[in-house]
């Protein structure tokens, strides 16, 4: 029996935001104006595959996403995953 015992982790992440500002040229407030609305995006997913041998693998992640708005009255959500993947390989012949 040959094991190879390999393990691989990955890291995922992603921010995006949009933001909506209004200027009053008469009364200025700086570069970044008044926030009207806007949202942030933020998703943080890190995984890890661990072989066992080349017929049995296993890998597990954690992911994280969350969506919040600036200005608006809905404050926004997050959701949250976890997950276990575990793969066997069997094959028969003659």
């Amino acid at each position: 029996m040959d094991l190879k015992n390999d393990l691989e982790m990955t890291l995922n992440m992603q921010i995006r935001r949009n933001r909506r500002a209004q200027h009053d040229i008469l009364n200025f407030k700086g570069p970044d104006g008044a926030v009207v609305d806007g949202t942030t995006q933020i998703v943080i997913e890190p995984r890890a595959k661990y072989t066992i041998s080349n017929r049995v693998t296993a890998s597990a992640f954690f992911k994280y996403e969350g969506n919040f708005s600036e200005g608006a009255a809905n404050p926004g959500f997050s959701t949250t995953q976890v997950g276990l993947d575990i793969r066997l390989s069997i094959s028969g012949g003659r």
